[in-house]
């Protein structure tokens, strides 16, 4: 290593504010089960979707932030393809590394750019399997997916929970891909409020026609 060159450990802590840091970036300590009382707290405020969409958003910004600052200081970004894939395939335990759980890569296509992660153990999915929430709850996982592919590439790529611990499934699985999670999933929640916005106006509709029959039958 020369003289100019600076290593600067993966785990490391500020020597002024103490503060803990990762790739020489701030972090904080928060047990999982704040983590989970806080994704029902804000299941309860502003619903499953739009919760959801914050863990995501938020774990998919900072996971593409920090691996870039990373690569930027390692020099390891490449553009060949094979290494590409090899690299994304360890993204699993990148998760590992942080505690979200143990992970492994179940699938991956050079070709369409689509990969499978599963990760046993989730940390977030272990505190709320007992708590009766619908749906997938590690988009904050599938968050750091997609940040991490994104920083390595330097494309936009998305990710979605395809089964979770937290519904009675023995692990939980990922698929990462390229392109927007919005139109490929987002989109899929609106077109089913759609749906059942609907089927309200419908139920009201009939329930006002059986009103209206109910007072013409006791006019006659």
């Amino acid at each position: 290593m020369g003289d100019t060159e600076k290593s600067i450990p993966f785990f490391d802590r500020d020597e002024e504010s103490r503060h803990l840091k990762i790739g020489g970036v701030p972090h904080s300590l928060i047990d999982n089960g704040t983590i989970a009382e806080l994704y029902v707290f804000l299941i309860r405020s502003i619903g499953k979707e739009m919760t959801r969409r914050l863990f995501y958003d938020s774990a998919k910004n900072a996971a593409c932030n920090l691996q870039k600052s990373m690569l930027d200081i390692s020099d390891a970004k490449t553009d060949d393809v094979d290494m590409l894939v090899d690299r994304i395939s360890k993204f699993p335990f990148y998760v590992s590394s942080y505690g979200y759980g143990t992970g492994e890569t179940i699938k991956s296509d050079a070709r369409s750019g689509k990969f499978i992660f599963r990760i046993e153990h989730s940390f977030i999915a272990d505190e709320l399997k007992d708590r009766g929430l619908e749906g997938p709850t590690c988009s904050f996982i599938a968050g750091i997916f997609a940040g991490l592919a994104e920083a390595w590439t330097g494309e936009e790529y998305s990710c979605r929970e395809i089964h979770c611990a937290s519904n009675g499934f023995p692990f939980c699985d990922f698929e990462l891909f390229p392109g927007s999670l919005t139109d490929k999933f987002f989109g899929e929640i609106e077109n089913i409020k759609n749906v059942l916005t609907k089927l309200d106006d419908a139920v009201e509709s009939i329930h006002e026609t059986m009103q209206t029959k109910n007072v013409r039958s006791k006019v006659k």
